[in-house]
């Protein structure tokens, strides 16, 4: 037999300059966390930290690399399933682009809807975050529907990077916190 070590990642109290707000570290998902070390080491600055999956989580850290909280809400394949699986009008076939325009078809409207949602989330938390600090904080999208939004949202300054759990990892690896 193979004797390979296997070792399992964890949320910390505290990793690499970035400070966790759960009270109890562990409750936290540690992809989340994982995200978030990765963001903060990327950027050691103010960041909002976005992964747009099943769930859509929003994540804000302020410039002293203390995670001030975040949001879960579902995510864009959660938003449709419970749009076409809760009511009965609500059928289309075929799956328009990604768009948030106003829409002049049920898919379109559906879908549209969809991204509209997520995006106008994050754009509220960026905006409530300049308003609070009196400056833009970074973004960093990460996340299987990421890519869209950031095509959506257009702007220059939100950072996409595919990889960050796994980024987030190397550097939890790197740093001993994985635990066999």
């Amino acid at each position: 037999s193979l004797a390979i070590p296997c070792y399992f990642a964890r949320s910390q109290p505290i990793s690499g300059g970035l400070t966790n707000s759960y009270q109890d570290p562990s409750k936290m998902g540690v992809d989340r966390w994982l995200a978030m070390l990765a963001a903060w080491r990327l950027v050691q600055s103010e960041v909002i930290v976005v992964d747009a999956g099943t769930a859509l989580t929003i994540d804000l850290i302020d410039r002293d690399g203390c995670h001030s909280g975040g949001y879960i809400l579902p995510g864009r394949k959660l938003i449709l399933e419970s749009l076409t699986g809760s009511t009965e009008r609500v059928r289309y076939e075929g799956v328009p682009d990604p768009s948030i325009a106003p829409g002049v078809t049920t898919a379109e409207c559906v879908e549209h809807g969809s991204w509209l949602s997520l995006l106008s989330a994050i754009r509220s938390i960026v905006a409530d975050c300049c308003r609070r600090s009196g400056r833009a904080p970074r973004v960093v999208l990460t996340g299987g529907d990421a890519p869209s939004l950031m095509r959506l949202a257009g702007e220059s300054d939100w950072q996409l990077k595919e990889e960050l759990v796994l980024d987030g990892l190397a550097l939890a690896l790197a740093d001993g916190e994985a635990q066999g």
